[in-house]
């Protein structure tokens, strides 16, 4: 086999094993945010059913008569199941997953952890668990799915700058 061909080869072999990890990490974060989803509409009911503070009911339509922006983040996991389609069929390359990995840790950050009269912080979502009497273990495991999407996507931008730079297009 030549030098080229064996060239050729690792380079297959390299962008095959970037593109598993990014299917898989991807995956994993379209499972751990619409289970968050789920959990906003969990915790929506919760705050009315126990007449907990309705400032920690970010849930919206389907679930609340109300278009929140609850509403718009149900397209989440459908983006990301359709970036991975197109990323297993080859039509996507790592520079989307960067782009939509940024857009989404963003919107993450800003909603769960920028100061405001709706933020949603973790103490939010810990504690609507906890006063509803469901108790501390369900609200741990939301907070742990909020981590989850973090470091999820913070692995699926680590993904793309380093697919993008064994491209050659950093």
């Amino acid at each position: 086999m030549s030098v080229r061909a064996e060239n050729r080869r690792q380079e297959a072999d390299h962008d095959g094993r970037l593109r598993r990890t990014l299917l898989f990490t991807a995956g994993v974060v379209a499972l751990a945010a619409a289970a968050h989803l789920a959990d906003h509409a969990i915790r929506g009911e919760l705050v009315d059913d126990h007449g907990l503070i309705p400032e920690w009911n970010h849930s919206g339509w389907p679930f609340r008569e109300e278009v929140t922006p609850f509403t718009p983040s149900l397209l989440i996991p459908v983006i990301f199941l359709v970036g991975m389609v197109m990323t297993r069929r080859g039509r996507l390359s790592p520079r989307f997953w960067l782009g939509w990995a940024t857009f989404a840790a963003a919107v993450v950050v800003v909603v769960h952890f920028v100061p405001g009269p709706r933020t949603e912080t973790m103490g939010v979502i810990y504690r609507t668990y906890v006063r509803a009497g469901v108790g501390p273990v369900a609200g741990g495991l939301a907070v742990l799915v909020v981590a989850v999407i973090l470091v999820g996507l913070g692995a699926l931008i680590a993904l793309a700058v380093r697919g993008r730079r064994t491209a050659g297009r950093s």
